[in-house]
């Protein structure tokens, strides 16, 4: 298990233009979040850990974070507590109990990794200074996971940039939200392949039974398991004017980003300020980001089911039986949404209680 800061809207460049207009200013945005990803070594994947400021952002609106394809937590800085920490581990060690398993646990010896007893999990901490040749997460698989997830931002800015042309690129990349972020996260680590962390572990030492024909493809080719052929030249060309750097070194670019607090605690201050240092699970006031979220307007039924007939019409003509598959599967869900809000309407909206006439 390990954690890695995200910045899901920052652009490492002062400006950003589209094609054809003047080179448009703008403040970069701060905005991020810690991700914690945690894998077994013959590729078994626990659900994500995503980290942001505030208890139930805006963009959620009524979405259940318990509902999200990753656990949410939340602080004023984003960062992994002790408290989170512990609340993860324990949630962890139910499942495994659950399950009938014991397992060992490698982390980092962060200040947010206390030392903790369970009854199914033992924790084994890398030796100070060594996390970079001994921890997994960082021989590969979280830069997988970035790469991965920075194609998913990319391919969405095109996008963007082709519906709304009108509008500069620091205004659309204050329009991803955290919630974007959260299912680009979700998909991209579903689609890291189990063979690219098997190859992981071992590039850190850990040995297991098919270690011989796995050391033969690791001398082969690397750990990431992204195809550069697949990368669309519209992404490898916008990473290049949007980040300044190859699509592969996108990788890179928040890697020493703080994860949590490795300040040691001045205990000479006052209590009320090192009650307020020690207690990180605070929130930020939404209302008072500095990137405000731009939310679509809310479209009616009519409007939706127009908007699936014609991404049905559009995978028939594109001959995309994928797509359609997932259309008809969203058409069933849109269409089973609709029926429950009408049941909730009341009987005497269809008739006229006798004697009312």
């Amino acid at each position: 298990m390990d954690e890695s800061g995200l910045f899901f809207k920052d652009t490492t460049r002062k400006t950003f233009h589209i094609k054809g207009q003047d080179c448009a200013g703008g403040k970069r945005s701060k905005e991020r979040i810690t991700i914690a990803l945690c894998a077994s070594m013959t590729g078994e994947k626990l659900q994500p850990l995503v980290i942001g400021k505030c208890r139930k952002p805006r963009c959620f609106q009524k979405l259940d974070p318990k509902t999200l394809p990753v656990i949410y937590r939340f602080n004023k800085k984003a960062w992994m507590t002790s408290a989170i920490y512990e609340e993860w581990l324990k949630l962890l060690n139910k499942q495994m109990t659950r399950q009938n398993r014991k397992i060992l646990l490698f982390v980092d010896n962060a200040p947010s990794h206390p030392a903790l007893t369970l009854s199914n999990i033992t924790v084994k901490f890398f030796p100070p200074n060594t996390t970079s040749k001994t921890q997994p997460m960082d021989q590969g698989i979280i830069q997988t996971v970035k790469l991965k997830f920075r194609k998913r931002q990319m391919i969405h800015m095109v996008k963007e940039m082709e519906r709304q042309p009108d509008v500069s690129g620091p205004d659309l990349l204050k329009q991803i939200n955290i919630l974007d972020a959260i299912y680009w996260l979700s998909s991209s680590w579903k689609e890291t392949e189990a063979s690219t962390i098997e190859k992981c572990f071992l590039k850190a030492g850990f040995i297991s039974d098919t270690s011989q024909e796995l050391t033969q493809e690791l001398h082969a080719e690397s750990c990431d398991d992204l195809d550069d052929d697949d990368i669309p030249l519209a992404v490898l060309k916008l990473s290049m004017d949007l980040f300044g750097c190859e699509f592969n070194e996108l990788k890179e670019i928040d890697e020493t980003l703080a994860t949590c607090d490795n300040a040691e605690i001045d205990w000479t201050k006052p209590a009320h300020d090192l009650l307020s240092d020690i207690n990180e699970q605070g929130e930020t006031d939404d209302e008072s980001e500095e990137e405000d979220m731009i939310l679509s307007q809310f479209p009616n039924n009519k409007e939706l089911l127009d908007c699936v007939n014609k991404i049905k019409t559009f995978s028939v003509h594109r001959g995309c039986s994928k797509l359609l598959k997932n259309v008809f599967q969203m058409e069933e869900l849109i269409s089973c949404l609709i029926v429950q809000k009408e049941r909730q309407s009341s009987i005497t909206d269809f008739f006229t209680p006798r004697g009312s006439v």
